[in-house]
C-alpha cells in the first residue's frame, strides 16, 4: 500500500467526521473568548472615558482660581488644564475681528461659537492675548453675511466694551484648518493660528466663559464645556481581553495538533 503524502495525510485526517465535529466546538469556543476580549476591550475604554469625565467634572466643579495659577502666556498647554475652572480680568480687545467656529449641538442643530480675543489685565499674562468662546450661537454658518454684521462692533453680538471679569473652563488648542478666516469663520480654534490674525503673545489654550461681570446683553447660549480626552486604558481589563484572545487562539492550536497527530498515524 503506497504511502500517504504528509498534505494528503493531513486532509484525509481533517476530513473525519469526530474531527470535523470537534472544529466546530473549538471555533464556538474560540469565538466566544474573542467576543468575551473585545467586551473587556469596551469596558477598558468606558472605564477610561468615565475616569476622564469624573476628573473634568472634578476640576470644573472648584472654585475659579486665578489664571496665573494654571497657565501662563507663551508656554505649553497640557491635558491636565482642560477643565480646570478660572477666572481673569482684562477687555475685550475691541479692533479684533470676532469669529464664528461652526459646531452642532448634541442634537445635530446648525451653528457656532463666538470666539473673540481677550486682552488680561493683570498678573503675568497683562497685555498678552486670551482666545474666548463667549457662548454658542444657534444659527446657520452658511448665511455668512448677517452673521459678521451681528459680530461686527455695531451688531448685537460685539464684544462689551470696557475692564470686565470672565469665569469659565480651559480648553486645549486644536489643529488649525485651512479656513483663513476672512469670511467671518474658523474651522477650528488654534491660538498658533490665532496669533496670526490677533497677534502675540498668545495663550496655548483657551477659555469658554461661563459668567461674565457685569453680565453681557448679547443674546447667546452658554459654551459647552470642552471635549474629554479619555486617559490611558485600565492595564487590568487590558490584559483580560489578551488573555481571552490567547485562550481562543490555543482552542485553534489544539484542533491543528489534533489533525497533525492524526495525519501522521494515518500515514503509518
Amino acid at each position: 500500500m503506497p504511502t500517504r503524502s504528509r498534505t494528503s495525510a493531513w486532509f484525509a485526517a481533517a476530513r473525519q467526521p469526530r474531527i470535523l465535529g470537534l472544529l466546530l466546538i473549538l471555533l464556538v469556543a474560540a469565538g466566544i473568548c474573542v467576543r468575551l476580549g473585545a467586551w473587556q476591550l469596551d469596558r477598558a475604554v468606558e472605564r477610561s472615558e468615565r475616569a476622564a469625565l469624573r476628573a473634568a467634572e472634578a476640576r470644573a466643579d472648584t472654585a475659579p482660581v486665578p489664571l496665573d495659577d494654571v497657565v501662563r502666556p507663551q508656554t505649553g498647554f497640557t491635558q491636565a488644564m482642560v477643565g480646570r475652572s478660572v477666572e481673569v480680568a482684562g477687555e475685550f480687545v475691541q479692533g479684533a475681528a470676532q469669529y464664528l467656529v461652526p459646531e452642532a449641538d448634541p442634537a445635530g442643530e446648525p451653528g457656532g461659537l463666538v470666539l473673540a480675543a481677550f486682552r488680561v489685565g493683570e498678573g503675568a499674562g497683562e497685555g498678552a492675548i486670551l482666545p474666548v468662546v463667549r457662548g454658542r450661537l444657534d444659527a446657520d454658518p452658511a448665511d455668512l453675511g448677517a452673521l459678521a454684521f451681528r459680530l461686527s462692533p455695531g451688531g448685537d453680538l460685539a464684544a462689551p466694551p470696557g475692564n470686565v471679569r470672565l469665569m469659565g473652563v480651559l480648553a486645549g488648542s486644536e489643529a488649525a484648518q485651512s479656513a483663513s478666516g476672512s469670511d467671518g469663520t474658523l474651522g477650528s480654534i488654534s491660538p498658533g493660528q490665532l496669533a496670526n490674525l490677533w497677534g502675540s503673545p498668545i495663550y496655548g489654550g483657551y477659555l469658554r466663559v461661563l459668567e461674565v461681570q457685569p453680565a453681557q446683553t448679547a443674546s447667546l447660549d452658554p459654551a459647552p464645556a470642552p471635549a474629554v480626552r479619555r486617559g490611558g486604558l485600565p492595564l487590568q481589563n487590558l490584559a483580560y481581553a489578551v488573555q481571552w484572545w490567547i485562550f481562543g487562539g490555543f482552542a485553534v492550536a489544539v484542533w491543528l495538533r489534533l489533525v497533525r497527530d492524526e495525519g501522521r498515524r494515518l500515514r503509518e
